[in-house]
């Protein structure tokens, strides 16, 4: 159970930093 909210939370992070990743260009124009 641990390892499994570890690895979402992991997923979650990966996620969102791809998002902003995403956006950055956007906002910077």
């Amino acid at each position: 159970m641990n390892l499994l909210k570890k690895y979402r939370c992991r997923l979650i992070a990966g996620v969102l930093l791809l998002a902003v990743l995403l956006l950055i260009p956007l906002l910077v124009r």
